[in-house]
């Protein structure tokens, strides 16, 4: 859901400063979305290792 927003958002800020519709996306948003996007893949990923290990840990597996 964050990724299909984030992506809202960068798809917004290209139409904005591309065809001048005035509102008022900032130019940083081009920069920002994509590395939200990245550093929100990796914390779901350590997320998704840290449950793996302890479920192991804890099953005794």
């Amino acid at each position: 859901m964050f990724v299909g927003l984030a992506l809202l958002m960068w798809i917004a800020t290209h139409c904005d400063q591309a065809l001048n519709l005035g509102w008022g996306w900032e130019k940083e948003g081009l920069w920002d979305l994509p590395l939200m996007v990245l550093f929100a893949a990796f914390a779901r990923f350590c997320s998704l290792a840290i449950i793996k290990l302890t479920g192991s840990l804890f099953n005794g597996s």
